[in-house]
């Protein structure tokens, strides 16, 4: 490994700053607009079209996701989009000139983008479906000069959140990216910056390798956080600790400056004891990404027990990577797997890649510098607030032990402890 140069100190310092600056700009799911789509899949597409003026809530703070759509409102959304001169038309006998939609009609209507129902009626109150969607977008990129490739075939009436991330997704082409496992597409924000969040790097098998993410056919919105691991989450207003998390958390994020390519890769990870933490609130990477002109990966890895478990019977004797019992070290491993195959498609360079890692992050980095299993995956490390630490595995191994066999009895999965 080479040692540190001026650029990685540099990195330092400016991930140190960063760090003393938790909350960015950028972030438009985090407004708060409306209260009923915080648990709504495609809560940032609305909360960014909200912002852009391009999309509106209900009244009284809410958005309804859930609700059907209409013609006329799609229509209205894509207008408001294309940031159109509303054009009246006398086209169809259905549409009042004058009414709030019949300008945006009329602009469509002159690029091509609806058609009626081939008796002089456009029908602006009828709902509509994924699949019909899907024809006027297309449509619509044709008329932009856009690629686009449909993937909603649903013959279900469209709902006011799925036209967001639908529309959302349509604006944000430039964004798709191709990896191994499927295309991906993120978003642009506030600074320019490409962001992808929650790439699937890897699948998990409970006290098991890694292994590759099933692939997907249509391409994936990577706009919101990714699962974390699994950890207790203190609430510090009430001192009282809640579980979040999921088992399936191998996921990672992804900064890159607008048209970046062949940039430096910074990959960190984060801290947290290695039981606790994730990529959503300790380092962003949109400053970081702007200031040295590098691409910032971020992933997500099993904690705690899930991550690092040294108990004998978990044990197979056929391969001693698993054997270590260290899982989230080969979470890590396999996240720099990804990074080096396909990182170029996000503008990185795969042969110039710093790890980098903050307390238990740093911690870990430190592990990577003495294991033969990261040979030849990254090119320079940095690790800060986190030393060097290895422990004895049979001294471990009884620690875990004494710590589960009571929850095992609680459980009732043994009569005692012995």
């Amino acid at each position: 490994m080479k040692m540190f140069t001026k650029r990685g100190i540099a990195l330092i310092l400016s991930m140190i700053i960063v760090l003393g600056m938790l909350t960015l700009n950028g972030s438009a799911a985090n407004s708060g607009k409306f209260t009923d789509i915080a648990d709504s899949p495609y809560a940032y597409a609305i909360e960014s079209l909200a912002k852009a003026g391009i999309m509106a809530g209900v009244g009284g703070g809410k958005f309804a996701p859930d609700t059907a759509v209409n013609r006329a409102m799609v229509i209205t959304v894509l207008g408001r989009m294309a940031k159109t001169v509303p054009t009246e038309t006398g086209k169809f006998s259905d549409v009042t000139n004058g009414s709030w939609y019949s300008g945006y009609v009329g602009w469509a209507e002159e690029h091509g983008i609806v058609i009626g129902d081939g008796n002089g009626h456009y029908m602006p109150y009828q709902t509509i479906t994924g699949a019909e969607m899907e024809d006027i977008l297309t449509r619509y990129a044709e008329m932009a000069g856009i690629s686009y490739t449909a993937s909603n075939a649903s013959t279900e009436p469209l709902t006011r959140g799925e036209l967001a991330q639908m529309v959302y997704m349509v604006s944000h082409q430039s964004t798709i990216r191709n990896t191994n496992n499927g295309s991906v597409q993120g978003y642009v924000d506030d600074h320019g910056v490409n962001i992808w969040l929650g790439i699937p790097y890897g699948q998990a098998e409970r006290w098991g390798a890694p292994t590759a993410p099933k692939a997907w056919t249509n391409t994936k919105a990577c706009i919101t956080y990714g699962d974390a691991a699994i950890q207790e989450s203190l609430d510090w207003s009430t001192g009282k600790t809640t579980r979040k998390g999921s088992e399936d958390c191998l996921n990672l994020d992804v900064y890159a400056p607008e048209n970046a390519k062949n940039l430096p890769v910074l990959v960190y990870i984060h801290g947290g004891n290695n039981q606790t933490g994730d990529t959503s609130n300790e380092l962003k990477g949109q400053d970081l990404v702007i200031t040295n002109n590098c691409v910032f990966v971020t992933i997500n890895y099993r904690l705690g027990l899930l991550g690092f478990n040294p108990l004998p019977a978990l044990k197979t004797g056929k391969n001693a990577d698993l054997d270590s019992g260290n899982y989230a070290l080969l979470d890590i491993a396999f996240a720099l797997d990804w990074v080096k195959e396909n990182i170029a498609a996000f503008g990185g360079n795969p042969d110039n890649i710093t790890i980098s890692g903050h307390s238990a992050g740093g911690r870990d980095v430190m592990a990577t510098l003495i294991s033969p299993l990261f040979k030849g995956k990254f090119d320079k490390a940095i690790a800060f607030s986190g030393g060097m630490t290895v422990a004895d595995k049979t001294k471990s191994a009884v620690q875990v032990a004494n710590f589960m066999a009571p929850l095992v009895v609680e459980d009732g999965k043994a009569s005692d402890e012995a």
